[in-house]
């Protein structure tokens, strides 16, 4: 895979008319260009990119689990992870057996 451009944008204020006729203002990051030569990965860009990432994995794999599994045992199965990482921080218990301290 080559990496052929990478693009940036500046939010900029856009007007437009809703469907009552009313002047609107929003301010949107859609209107992007290349950027010439190299250009530095920071921190926020590559968690940003690990984040969209792992939604789109995450929305396709919902997806599939859904269709396969039906949407209760789904839902059933998400609900019982969250109960689970909300329980482990009140747990006196370590997971790190001893480890606690670095």
């Amino acid at each position: 895979m080559k990496l052929l451009a990478v693009s940036v944008g500046q939010p900029r204020e856009v007007s437009y008319r809703d469907r009552r006729g009313r002047e609107r203002t929003v301010a949107t990051g859609i209107f992007k260009s290349p950027v010439p030569g190299r250009v530095r990965l920071r921190a926020l860009g590559l968690a940003a990119g690990v984040i969209g990432g792992a939604e789109i994995v995450g929305e396709g794999a919902v997806g599939v689990f859904v269709d396969r599994f039906g949407k209760r045992f789904v839902v059933a199965a998400g609900l019982l992870c969250t109960l689970m990482y909300a329980v482990i921080p009140s747990t006196s218990a370590s997971l790190t057996r001893g480890r606690d301290t670095y």
